[in-house]
């Protein structure tokens, strides 16, 4: 068992790494429209902030980027020059003017596709870049390849962004520096953006329709849609299944795309995942978390698109299992280490045992429902045994002095929600009594 203990240690150990940014590097302050300047090859553009996400593009040494914001310590860069996105077959066709250029002529809108430069393929593909201002139906994209789906077939094309992609590094001494003036005016003229140039602008500039007399007989047809009315009430019905993080102020503004819905409720997901990760392995809310991640996984709707999301949360999934069987070992040599003691806790625990209480244990806040990204719950933690057990999540409820309550030894009488398959129960109380104050 140690040695197993060992193993997992080591495997958890980077894991961890990997997912946290790390804070031994020096970082350099930036400002938003300042400008940096790669300083080695292979310094790593993401598609999102963390290393959780996957990588658009390799950078080179002496690449200038535009600083676009911050975000949870990473600096949010403007897609530099040559960096494409995916545009997806089902919402193009392809067309060719009369000089032999090539263009995807957007047929439905679209928010284009951060393409991951690892896996190479549309259905890994699957972060979307203008999310919050789709593309509209009628653009054109140059160009610059195809791209297969994981079985080979054609997914979409490499085209051009217009401008305002955005991506995501790590501010790091080692990595970039700050530009010069010089540098500055170099790059701007070179890439055509212009110092005080206007970013709708140039992106009317990009994003003129093509004129029907530019297209050549015969040229490309798009496939078939995927993306049917049917499909899309499915999807509708299936992100609205019992689900304890569901993003429900988003639900009108992204009808039009459930997987703009889906990507949010991964990413709340994912900032719970590295506090978890970062928590101490006794204590950690593992098992509502994978609980929730399955319920997401499980609403997704039918179609290529869903496969990408359900690999990337079967990964996340893959690594919380990988935490809970390290907690599980450092659990049982706690437990082998020492008994518990009688204590007064555990009297009220047991005193209450005949009273019919749903759950009872000390009443905790929650490090992952917080009420900030995700809906917020309260622990009830476990007593007895020599680390804090999850037994049950309870929602907020007006006029039950919940919060009053926190730290105390309590007992639940209430229902567990709709939610099935859950391994921690969510309860909505109908009485919360305190078995032994907090003090």
């Amino acid at each position: 068992m140690r040695s197993l203990f060992h193993t997992s240690a080591l495997l958890l150990a980077t894991l961890v790494a990997l997912l946290v940014t790390p804070s031994a590097h020096a970082q350099i302050p930036t400002a938003t429209d300042s400008y940096l300047v790669v300083q080695r090859d292979g310094v790593q553009l993401r598609c999102r902030a963390g290393t959780i996400w996957y990588v658009v593009r390799e950078l080179e040494e002496g690449q200038v980027l535009r600083v676009t914001g911050e975000r949870e310590g990473w600096l949010g860069v403007e897609y530099p020059p040559g960096t494409p996105v995916v545009a997806r077959i089902e919402r193009v066709e392809l067309r060719e003017n009369r000089s032999g250029d090539r263009f995807a002529v957007l047929t439905r809108p679209s928010a284009l596709y951060a393409f991951n430069n690892q896996a190479k393929t549309s259905d890994d593909s699957y972060v979307q870049v203008f999310a919050s201002k789709p593309i509209e139906a009628g653009t054109r994209l140059a160009v610059v390849d195809t791209v297969d789906r994981r079985g080979g077939t054609i997914g979409g094309y490499l085209v051009s962004p217009p401008r305002g992609a955005v991506g995501f590094i790590q501010p790091l001494a080692s990595d970039v520096r700050t530009a010069t003036q010089a540098e500055i005016a170099a790059f701007l003229e070179e890439s055509g953006w212009g110092a005080t140039e206007d970013n709708d602008e140039a992106n009317a500039a990009q994003l003129e329709e093509v004129p029907a007399s530019d297209d050549t007989s015969g040229a490309g047809q798009s496939a078939p849609s995927t993306d049917n009315d049917d499909q899309d009430d499915a999807s509708d019905t299936a992100n609205q299944a019992p689900d304890t993080v569901a993003d429900q102020g988003d639900a009108d503004a992204d009808r039009d795309d459930p997987y703009v819905r889906i990507e949010r409720r991964l990413d709340a997901l994912d900032e719970a995942l590295r506090r978890v990760l970062e928590s101490p392995v006794m204590d950690a809310e593992l098992t509502g978390l994978i609980d929730s991640y399955e319920g997401l996984r499980f609403a997704l709707p039918e179609g290529p698109e869903s496969a990408a999301f359900r690999d990337a949360i079967g990964v996340r999934i893959e690594v919380l299992d990988l935490r809970e069987e390290l907690q599980r070992l450092a659990r049982e040599a706690a437990d082998l280490d020492a008994r518990v003691r009688t204590t007064p806790d555990t009297e009220a625990v047991a005193r209450s045992s005949s009273l019919g209480y749903e759950a009872v244990g000390r009443l905790m806040p929650s490090l992952i429902y917080d009420g900030q990204r995700l809906p917020l719950l309260y622990r009830i933690v476990s007593i007895d045994t020599a680390y804090g057990r999850t037994v049950a999540y309870v929602a907020p409820r007006e006029g039950l002095g919940i919060t009053a309550a926190l730290g105390a030894i309590v007992g639940v009488q209430g229902e567990p929600t709709t939610e099935q398959d859950r391994r921690v129960p969510v309860l909505t109380p109908e009485r919360i009594d305190v078995l032994r104050s907090g003090e």
